[in-house]
């Protein structure tokens, strides 16, 4: 089977949040009890319009969509409060270590694009022995516009001075897929239910597959790595 793309890769581009680490349904209940503690009500289909953005993004528009009386200052600090408390428990995504082993022992920079703040980041990968397999982190404190727009990317690819065609991008949301072809990126959308997904953006430089077990599991990470 040969490579999907043309050319073996300088750097691995990863998204944090449901790429590397397991967080969806403990970020659904930060979020769960953020609006508790107003006395709103959470829902799942308001919670997956909020996978992309950054928290304070996130708290404005909730502050907006159920008309809370505080800025959003308050609200993101109440909000981050939450968030932080249940990273505690998060765990890495199934097979992310051994991706991770395979990728850096391959010689790969690696860095994370992620929406997350940048001390959560760096904690938690920290807690799992792998911050030093990344090179540098572009968090929601590095851009303006978060995912889906391409800010953060095009950003990454200024300060690490790498070209398009260097670099492979792992997410694993409709938000950052499109953030990283607006970009001009290839990506890896890992998602172990696209069965579910709305709207799956169509583009060349796109490849479904359901987690870095069965990118492992499968031998085809020297494929669509570029390998030779």
């Amino acid at each position: 089977m040969g490579c999907f793309w043309v050319k073996k890769y300088k750097a691995l581009f990863l998204d944090f949040d449901g790429t590397l680490v397991d967080s969806e349904s403990l970020l659904f209940d930060a979020y769960r009890q953020l609006l508790a503690s107003f006395a709103k009500p959470a829902s799942q289909q308001e919670f997956q319009g909020y996978i992309g953005p950054s928290l304070y993004e996130i708290s404005n528009l909730i502050k907006k969509r159920h008309s809370l009386d505080l800025d959003v200052d308050q609200i993101y600090q109440r909000y981050i409060q939450f968030v932080e408390l249940s990273y505690d428990t998060v765990l890495l995504m199934p097979g992310a270590q051994d991706f991770l082993d395979y990728v850096v022992a391959k010689g790969f920079r690696l860095y994370v694009v992620s929406s997350a703040p940048l001390s959560i980041v760096r904690r938690v990968l920290h807690r799992f022995g792998v911050l030093g397999c990344f090179e540098d982190f572009f968090t929601c404190e590095s851009v303006e516009k978060m995912k889906p727009d391409p800010s953060i990317y095009i950003h990454a690819m200024e300060e690490t001075r790498l070209s398009v065609q260097d670099v492979l991008c792992f997410e694993d949301s409709v938000a950052g897929v499109k953030s990283a072809l607006g970009a001009g990126l290839k990506v890896i959308y890992l998602n172990k239910d696209f069965d579910k997904v709305i709207e799956i953006p169509k583009s060349e430089n796109l490849r479904l597959y359901s987690s870095f077990l069965e990118i492992l599991d499968n031998d085809v990470a020297s494929s669509i790595l570029g390998e030779e």
